[in-house]
């Protein structure tokens, strides 16, 4: 889950930069590169990070 929103996260910071590039609009091909780079880095990410986070705490079966 956590991967999830660090790659949607990089895709609208990469969007905004691509805006403020001068880039209106992109095409198939170029919206699948955006996608698959977008969660290339939100994985590596949350990869580097996982180890720092705290540990979840769960409630107990029952």
């Amino acid at each position: 889950m956590l991967a999830a929103g660090t790659s949607l996260l990089v895709a609208a910071v990469l969007v905004m930069l691509l805006a403020l590039g001068g880039v209106d609009q992109l095409s198939r091909g170029g919206f699948l590169v955006l996608v698959v780079v977008s969660a290339v880095i939100g994985g590596s990410l949350v990869r580097l990070l996982a180890p720092r986070l705290p540990p979840v705490r769960r409630p107990p079966r029952s």
